[in-house]
């Protein structure tokens, strides 16, 4: 069963003995120290440490909520061991113990896809990824033996529950002051007359007209003018292009 990554900070990550790091046996010593600077992997069976992206293979990461789903990310590392390699792993495996060429190979190659899909995640704005999945197949022959990793997984914007309950009462607020701003508008448009003038007597609206008129002609000025009564709640005028005035 793949463990889900957890997250960490770096002053955890860089702790010393007893930390984070140290869930590495003496063998994945040497590993962690070539370790990338954003992701710091174990190629051991511990649960990876990534100081910024949260990966795991769940479909959601308890604690946050997820906000935005990206485009999957699809990393492939092949990686192959010599004729002199594989009968060294072959020996260590005829009179038992670890295969110490096979583990550093399988952990060089997850340690490189993992931190390639943090990259790659890290890139496109993400904060986590999901359903991370490692698929690893071998051909064999000619002296030669090539691993090849297929990891998936996708890219997503998490928030604490917090987060999201300031967002949404923050465009609530927004909405809000929008639907007020309109409502001020309309009523001291209503106040100046029912003219087409008197309309155009609002700073805002004379500068949205005059880019229109310039952009798309007459023609569609009378109906931009008309669909903007209609949004204020204004009665509507009798437009036409020979009732606008020569200048706006």
């Amino acid at each position: 069963m793949r463990r889900a990554f957890r997250h960490a900070t770096l002053a955890e990550a860089r702790a010393g003995p007893g930390s984070a790091l140290d869930i590495a046996n003496t063998s994945c010593d040497e590993f962690f120290q070539n370790s990338t600077r954003r992701a710091l992997v174990s190629p051991c069976s511990s649960p990876a440490i990534l100081v910024d992206v949260i990966i795991t293979t769940t479909a959601n990461v308890e604690g946050s909520v997820i906000v935005e789903y990206m485009r999957p990310i699809a990393v492939h590392i092949v990686e192959g061991t010599d004729f002199v390699s594989d009968a060294i792993a072959g020996f260590s495996d005829a009179f038992g113990g670890r295969s110490k060429t096979y583990e550093a190979a399988l952990a060089r190659m997850h340690a490189t896809a993992t931190a390639e899909v943090e990259a790659r995640a890290t890139a496109v704005g993400a904060t986590g990824v999901v359903g991370l999945r490692y698929d690893l197949d071998s051909v064999s022959g000619k002296g030669m033996q090539i691993f090849v990793l297929n990891v998936t997984g996708t890219p997503v914007v998490l928030r604490t529950p917090d987060e999201v309950a300031a967002a949404s009462a923050d465009a609530k607020r927004r909405e809000q002051a929008r639907v007020d701003a309109e409502k001020e508008r309309r009523e001291r448009i209503a106040a100046t007359g029912d003219s087409l003038a008197d309309f155009l007597s609002d700073p805002a609206l004379a500068a949205e007209a005059r880019e229109v008129l310039r952009l798309y002609g007459r023609s569609v000025l009378v109906g931009f003018l008309a669909r903007r009564r209609d949004e204020l709640g204004l009665p509507p005028l009798e437009l036409d292009v020979d009732s606008l005035p020569a200048t706006i």
